[in-house]
């Protein structure tokens, strides 16, 4: 299988402290790979320079060959984030919130047809706080599924379970 995610001595430091000190690894398509350690261990910001929203001090990230420093922009086509929290609006309905996540890439999946695929056709209309389902899926090679706790195992484990199912079926 080909390497999708691929650090090399990344470094990140905010004056003295060394939030990211050489981290190096790779992960390959369809594996399951995580990044644990504690509080202020550098998690998110290994993951923020992988995903193109951070820049490192020193050392390389790639995602799918595209390099995260000099083309962050191709690199946020290529992957999905399930977000810990995200602050919306009270009043949207799911339909609504999976537009707005839709409409974040070039290429998206008809509304209608995501929410049959993951049984919420009937719940387009109510608000989204009791139905969360708030990623739309796009064709990603690299999900990044934040903190463990947020929005329970389960749910991220059947999100995981959609999109390995839509690469076979591609």
């Amino acid at each position: 299988m080909s390497i999708v995610v691929e650090v090399k001595a990344l470094s990140k430091r905010y004056g003295s402290l060394a939030a990211v000190d050489g981290v190096s690894f790779n992960v390959k398509e369809g594996e399951i790979f995580g990044i644990l350690g504690p509080n202020g261990a550098g998690k998110t910001t290994t993951v923020e320079i992988i995903e193109g929203l951070r820049k490192p001090g020193n050392g390389e990230a790639s995602v799918c060959g595209i390099d995260a420093l000099r083309e962050p922009e191709q690199i946020k086509e290529l992957i999905g984030v399930q977000f810990q929290t995200t602050s919306l609006y009270d009043q949207l309905r799911v339909k609504e919130v999976i537009d707005l996540f839709g409409g974040y890439y070039r290429k998206t999946i008809p509304t209608t047809t995501l929410l049959e695929e993951v049984a919420l056709a009937g719940k387009k209309d109510k608000d989204y706080h009791d139905v969360i389902r708030e990623n739309s899926l796009n064709g990603w090679r690299l999900v990044q599924v934040s903190a463990p706790g947020a929005g329970g195992l389960w749910a991220k484990a059947s999100f995981c379970e959609l999109i390995f199912e839509r690469q076979l079926e591609s």
